[in-house]
């Protein structure tokens, strides 16, 4: 069962419409088989709190079973989905927000390697020139290429 199914339940549910009600109004060629097999599980007799996190993808029913334990479906439900939303909201905010350091890391690791392999070595060879000791350099830049 996706977000859309769960949406759609909670608002006929919140409409005064039984749980049953709501899945023989949102039944379509997609949800069918799912859908199906959750009245079948009513029909046996087990309440709904009892598997209905099963059929949920996501975070959904992790919510759902934990939700169920205090609250009742109807609750639950909109919880779960105001919580899913409003965690997907954070996301967006914080991919937004981690756009500009993600790329200044990224121009900053590539002067580092195009400094390591393309200035560097002339720097190196100008410091032998002038019989200046050169082996910490190498060293540095050894540990340096280490990294990439």
């Amino acid at each position: 069962m996706n977000e859309v199914d769960l949406i759609g339940i909670s608002n006929l549910m919140n409409h005064q419409f039984s749980f049953q009600e709501s899945l023989n109004l949102l039944e379509d060629d997609e949800n069918k088989e799912v859908f199906q097999l959750i009245k079948n599980e009513l029909e046996r007799g087990k309440s709904i709190d009892e598997f209905l996190a099963n059929y949920c993808k996501d975070n959904y029913a992790e919510l759902l079973e934990g939700f169920f334990e205090i609250l009742s479906l109807e609750k639950s439900l909109q919880l779960a989905i105001e919580i899913e939303k409003n965690r997907r909201s954070l996301l967006i905010k914080m991919r937004k927000k981690l756009f500009y350091p993600f790329f200044l890391m990224l121009g900053t690791l590539i002067g580092v390697i195009l400094f390591n392999e393309l200035c560097f070595p002339s720097l190196l060879s100008i410091l032998k020139d002038f019989n200046i000791d050169i082996h910490n350099y190498l060293t540095l830049q050894k540990f340096i290429r280490y990294f990439y």
